[in-house]
């Protein structure tokens, strides 16, 4: 496994709280779960790509999640943003001892076309990544 490989897989964990566990990484690719804080909580899978020979220490990264819960809720319900998506890129860079993972993300929902003024919502988010104890 390269070095590449092993900063992008671990877990991290957002300012909202919501966690994210990387466990496959290769060749580029990666998989993982996403447990969500905000909005509608709950376990969902992202997919991913990062640079596997980045230049400079800084590492490109980019990912996605379908906010289709793998766990369903205690309802036994989706939650209302189960047609929706979310797109994140940014990079992982070094903070000191600690990795980071400054990410610009998107948020997209359907919306009827006199609406879609709404599909989007963009925010910044950074995830750092945890310590193996």
């Amino acid at each position: 496994m390269s070095s590449a490989d092993d900063s992008i897989k671990g877990a991290w964990v957002n300012e909202y709280g919501s966690h994210m566990t990387i466990n496959e990484a290769h060749h580029g690719t990666f998989k993982g779960k996403y447990s969500s804080t905000t909005g509608d909580t709950g376990t969902y899978e992202v997919v991913g790509v990062y640079d596997t020979a980045p230049a400079s220490p800084e590492q490109t990264v980019a990912f996605a999640i379908s906010w289709r819960r793998l766990d369903e809720g205690d309802d036994g319900k989706q939650g209302e943003f189960v047609h929706s998506s979310s797109a994140f890129s940014g990079q992982i860079q070094q903070n000191g001892a600690t990795l980071i993972m400054p990410v610009i993300h998107i948020l997209s929902s359907p919306n009827k076309p006199g609406d879609t003024w709404k599909n989007s919502l963009v925010d910044k988010l950074t995830f750092v990544k945890q310590e193996v104890r």
